[in-house]
Parts: structure tokens; sequence; C-alpha cells
């Protein structure tokens, strides 16, 4: 294998081959275009980008008001249901007699 570089060297392309290409830098997802542009160092330290984050609260939510009917105890997230069984078993009595 001739000309075989040593692993981690490049060889210098000639001059030639260097002016037919084109030179394109990179640019990062986010705007700016401030920096040097030397390809070195961070090239957005300048810009502000917006906060994703900034509306997120991680507190706990506040407790829940007292039921207003004066019942000490908690909801029962179903009794709505018992009062739908309770009509519908008098409906069913009402019309089978």
């Amino acid at each position: 294998m001739q000309g075989a570089a040593e692993p981690g060297t490049f060889a210098r392309a000639p001059d030639a081959v260097l002016k037919a290409r084109k030179i394109v830098r990179a640019r990062r997802p986010g705007g700016g275009g401030g920096g040097s542009g030397d390809g070195g160092g961070n090239d957005n330290a300048g810009t502000v980008t917006a906060n994703p984050f900034a509306g997120v609260s991680l507190v706990a939510a506040p407790p829940m008001p007292p039921p207003a009917d004066g019942e000490g105890g908690s909801v029962n997230p179903f009794a709505a249901l018992a009062e739908v069984q309770v009509r519908r078993r008098r409906q069913r009595d009402e019309s089978g007699a």
C-alpha cells in the first residue's frame, strides 16, 4: 500500500484540488450568525435564544377547597352513578308494576 499514512494523520490535498473545492462553513441551528467564523470555539456565544422551559413551574398545586355543601369527609367520585342507578330502579319498578 503506497502512501499509507499513520492512523490519525491526514495528507494535504494539492493546491489545484483545493481551489476547485467549494468551502462551506456549517451553521448551527438556532440562527445567530455572529462570531468570528474561524471554526474554533462557540460561534453562538453572544446570541440569546428563547428558553423552551421558561413557563414550566415544578411546584405542587394548591390544595383543593373543602366541599361547599357541608360534607366533612372526602367526596365520592361515584356518587353520581349511584344516583343514576337509584333512578333507573325506580323507573323499572314504576313501569313494571
